[in-house]
Parts: structure tokens; C-alpha cells; sequence
């Protein structure tokens, strides 16, 4: 009897101490100017964000627009040939292209995981 109940104070203590961390932006890439018609890559890797929504939003220079959401997840929202998403599972990275770059892509590109909704 007294193995069962060690077992099962084991698999308590196992439960409690494997509890989901908080997801971290390990890398982001640095800053980056293009020439008009070049391509872009710009690359996000996440860690312990399974169970949690990472996003490519441009943000507009300026800040007179609202943020223009690009990706969730591994998911292309934008409707446009130009941008692509690739995911490495193996590194947990995000990278986001943009071919033939024009006037109006330019502006702030952030990587981000939602945690909470309010």
C-alpha cells in the first residue's frame, strides 16, 4: 500500500513541477533597410508558446494607423502574393518575407505572443 501511495505523491509532485512556463521572444532580428524591389526576411523565435498565439502585426511609422496584423501562428492573414511565413518547428521560428518590397511596406514589423486577452 504504501508504493501506491508513493507513486502517487511522485505523479502529484511531477504534475506541479512541469507547469507551463511563460512564453519568451528569444530572438528578433535587428532592424533592417531594403531598397525599394529588394526582399526582406525578418525572423522570431519563441519559446514555450504552444499553446499561445504569436503574431506578425506591422505598425505604421508615423502611428497614425492601427497596427496591421499579418500572421497568427503559422497562418498568412494578409491577402497579399508578396508576403510569406515559414515555421521551423525545430527552432520554434517565425520567419516572415516580403518580396519586391514597396514604398508603402515600410514601418515597424513586431513579433508578438499574446498571454492574455482582456
Amino acid at each position: 500500500m504504501w508504493l501506491k501511495t508513493l507513486f502517487f505523491v511522485i505523479v502529484y509532485m511531477i504534475s506541479f513541477g512541469t507547469g507551463q512556463r511563460t512564453p519568451t521572444i528569444s530572438y528578433i532580428s535587428q532592424e533592417q533597410i531594403k531598397d525599394i524591389g529588394d526582399t526582406v526576411e525578418l525572423e522570431c523565435s519563441v519559446q514555450y508558446a504552444q499553446d499561445y498565439p504569436v503574431l506578425w502585426m506591422k505598425v505604421d511609422r508615423g502611428r497614425t494607423m492601427e497596427p496591421l496584423p499579418i500572421s497568427t501562428g503559422s497562418t498568412l492573414i494578409i491577402p497579399d502574393g508578396r508576403f510569406s511565413l515559414r515555421y521551423d518547428t525545430a527552432s520554434s521560428t517565425y520567419t516572415l518575407q516580403v518580396k519586391d518590397i514597396q514604398e508603402a511596406d515600410a514601418g515597424y514589423y513586431q513579433c508578438q505572443v499574446i498571454i492574455a486577452l482582456y
